[in-house]
């Protein structure tokens, strides 16, 4: 079966109530300098599995009141977690999150339409609706459901995880590369994108994706989202434009993607070949998880 909910909970228009006087509560928002995309290309990082201590983990157990989906009311995973005073994660990311110490990525093993939250603090986040209400996981279960075999919550062994800087120019030329793939005729490999794969340690596109923390790119497959989930916020809403402090149109910087983790560094992951990739939204910061194929 489609995770036919996934699909439609892509849809943020489906959030506008029509018996809300002022759907729309903003005409225009001005993107932060720090969420351009210009910008977003000198801050990545790849994240890659360690055995230092780097206070950066993988897995272990849920450290936040709330962390409970509000489709299913199982407790939620906790994927990621990094440490926000470390000067390994981008000064971005520290000043958009100053009021934390750590900030998880966790998402349900049940859901498909994936999970929904905001941090309020060090230990209590918000969940968030990623569907209409009455979503019934039983009735969306499909075999590409990463946590399919688990059937509840899934607690993996905490394990550390490192943040190595992307260099500007290897990030461009991978994201060249990438959407390259996808045309009908892609044209011929440029010394750059090779330069590329050698950073990455691959022999080329194909071999891609990697893990990833933060900055341009990270690597969607699709199901890109425009708008963000949490009714209250601006950016759920098409109307609400989105501009540059120039006064130019930058519908691109609306939910950034966040975080791509593969089995590299989330060794449950594996046996359903998917990854798992976070999206943030730069406005209410709230946190979108969901899956992909890897």
């Amino acid at each position: 079966m489609l995770d036919k909910y996934r699909y439609e909970s892509f849809r943020s228009d489906q959030f506008c109530d029509p018996s809300d006087p002022s759907p729309c509560p903003d005409k225009s928002i001005v993107v932060p300098t720090d969420w351009t995309q210009d910008s977003l290309f000198q801050i990545g990082t790849r994240l890659k599995a360690t055995e230092e201590e780097t206070g950066h983990y993988a897995g272990g157990p849920v450290t936040h009141s709330g962390a409970v989906c509000p489709h299913c009311q199982n407790g939620l995973s906790h994927i990621l977690d990094f440490d926000l005073s470390r000067e390994d994660v981008p000064i971005v990311v520290r000043r958009t999150f100053s009021h934390l110490n750590r900030l998880p990525i966790y998402y349900c093993a049940l859901c498909p339409p994936g999970t929904q939250y905001r941090v309020l603090s060090d230990d209590v986040i918000e969940p968030l609706l990623s569907t209409h209400p009455g979503y019934d996981y039983r009735n969306d279960i499909s075999e590409e459901t990463p946590f399919r075999h688990v059937g509840g919550l899934i607690e993996t062994p905490r394990s550390s995880i490192s943040l190595d800087p992307i260099p500007e120019g290897i990030a461009r030329a991978t994201l060249d590369a990438w959407n390259n793939r996808c045309l009908i005729r892609p044209k011929p490999e440029t010394d750059q994108m090779k330069s590329a794969f050698e950073w990455w340690g691959v022999k080329g596109v194909l071999d891609l994706p990697k893990s990833q923390f933060a900055g341009v790119p990270v690597f969607p497959q699709g199901y890109w989202s425009t708008c963000c989930n949490n009714p209250q916020c601006p950016l759920a809403y098409h109307e609400t434009l989105v501009k540059l402090e120039s006064g130019e149109d930058e519908e691109r910087s609306r939910r950034q993607s966040f975080v791509y983790a593969t089995y590299e560094v989330v060794p449950a992951l594996q046996e359903t070949w998917r990854a798992i990739r976070a999206e943030i939204c730069w406005c209410c910061l709230a946190i979108s998880v969901g899956y992909e194929c890897c």
